[in-house]
């Protein structure tokens, strides 16, 4: 079993908020629109859609992907999944049910060792578009007698 690392993790929880903060927006050639990275994206990183704290581990995850995130969102010229669902919004004493609609990209990200990124993109009604979730759709790790084994991880976008 592998130890947790809390002050690797605060570091890397660090990095990323002034990454994030640092972006404001950016155009997404797919949507034609800018894309803005909000607190609602980095809060969203940190706990799942009911509010619930993601374990560490994931929270490490995603904001290890930021970057790659913001590369595919700034680069993609195809929307790989869209839905479109009527579902409550807002903070729990000010909750309105609203149209929202998400947008996943999926990029493979580094040739050497095969990784595929998701980014999602949500819009509440006519509102902007902001950045919603990234996960990795796999990774490869070493299995029994040093065989590599693809971990498939993520599933539906709204799954992360």
């Amino acid at each position: 079993m592998e130890i947790f690392d809390y002050r690797e993790f605060a570091n890397i929880k660090a990095k990323a908020e002034v990454f994030f903060q640092s972006i404001v927006k950016m155009r997404c050639p797919a949507l034609v629109a800018d894309v803005h990275f909000s607190s609602d994206g980095f809060h969203h990183l940190k706990f799942n859609g009911v509010r619930v704290e993601r374990t560490k581990a994931v929270q490490k995850t995603k904001m290890l992907c930021l970057q790659e995130a913001a590369e595919i969102i700034k680069k993609t010229t195809t929307i790989q999944e869209f839905r479109s669902v009527f579902q409550p919004v807002g903070k729990t004493d000010n909750r309105q049910t609203r149209q929202v609609e998400y947008y996943a990209f999926h990029a493979i990200t580094d040739l050497t060792k095969p990784r595929r990124i998701n980014v999602v993109v949500r819009r509440i009604g006519e509102g902007n578009y902001h950045f919603w979730s990234v996960m990795p759709s796999w990774k490869e790790s070493r299995g029994k007698k040093s065989r590599i084994v693809r971990e498939i991880g993520g599933g539906w976008m709204l799954d992360s």
